[in-house]
């Protein structure tokens, strides 16, 4: 998401980049941290689609999405209400960003909590032809987005485009495909 920086700096100043970036790098640890934990689940989805093992699937998906997605909500919470107060500590006190784009970055990080398990399963699946044309869609209309959004909002419009852009072009379709990949899944 560094088109997002290059956005900011772009219509609003250079200036105007850290308060983007700063908060951008402190939430971003929580999709690192659930791609390290997830990670490993797109071997074990191959493994399982060669075995045949379609509960193993189904059983395990469903709960790296509901735990993955319980531990980030509450990690986010804790992110957007305490937000200014590490970032205070961790810049200085002349880091302070809107209640608002902390709100934003942790809708962020939830999608990304949903949407790492799904991509983790369909790439053990072997589902990467619709993925890409997935991604080269949410680039475009995530960079249109944010540059409609920031010039309308100010920094905040990087971000809801993001999230405007994912809930459009990647949550709906993604969820349709594994919903209709598990469904055709063989019961070992």
């Amino acid at each position: 998401y560094q088109s997002d920086n290059l956005v900011i700096a772009h219509l609003l100043g250079a200036r105007m980049v850290a308060s983007y970036a700063v908060p951008s790098r402190l939430f971003n640890i929580l999709p690192l941290l659930i791609g390290i934990i997830a990670g490993p689940m797109w071997p074990a989805y191959a493994d399982a689609v060669a075995s045949g093992d379609g509960q193993w699937i189904r059983k395990t998906f469903k709960r790296t999405v509901i735990g993955l997605g319980t531990m980030t909500f509450a990690a986010t919470l804790i992110l957007v209400i305490y937000g200014n107060i590490i970032l205070t500590l961790w810049v200085g006190p002349q880091m302070r960003v809107s209640f608002a784009l902390l709100l934003a970055f942790g809708v962020r990080c939830v999608l990304s909590a949903y949407l790492q398990p799904l991509s983790f399963l369909l790439n053990g699946m072997g589902k990467l032809r619709a993925q890409a044309i997935i991604a080269i869609l949410m680039s475009i209309f995530n960079l249109v987005l944010s540059i409609l959004f920031v010039r309308s909002f100010g920094v905040i419009g990087a971000i809801l485009g993001t999230v405007i852009a994912e809930l459009t072009v990647v949550v709906i379709p993604e969820t349709i495909i594994v919903g209709r990949v598990l469904k055709r899944l063989k019961v070992a």
